[in-house]
């Protein structure tokens, strides 16, 4: 399988290296634009904990919300933890993405 996957990589750098630089750009541009999201909701998750932990200290915090704040906290936190993972493995593997979006064009005509 993966050797049929680098000959195909071959076939279309050699083929058409117009259209693979494209697909090359592609998948760093969508690792860029993830990595983007990862710096906006970075701060969106640490205002999130340290209000958690703000509420968690006073006198009578209500258990429901508490609870709630600590639940949104852990949804983002694995919300940005699964954005910066897509991002490495675009920027690791671009090959692979590249490959992809050409065989879906493919797929979807």
């Amino acid at each position: 399988m993966e050797e049929t996957i680098k000959e195909l990589i071959e076939l279309l750098q050699s083929a058409s290296p117009i259209i693979w630089q494209a697909l090359l750009k592609q998948a760093h541009n969508e690792a860029a634009m993830l990595l983007i999201w990862s710096v906006i909701l970075t701060p969106v998750v640490a205002l999130s904990a340290i209000w958690s932990i703000k509420f968690t200290k006073e006198n009578d915090p209500i258990p429901e919300i508490l609870a709630g704040a600590w639940i949104m906290t852990a949804i983002l936190a694995t919300i940005l933890i699964q954005i910066v993972m897509a991002a490495y493995l675009r920027l690791s593997n671009p090959e692979f993405y590249a490959l992809k979006y050409f065989l879906d064009g493919l797929a979807q005509k």
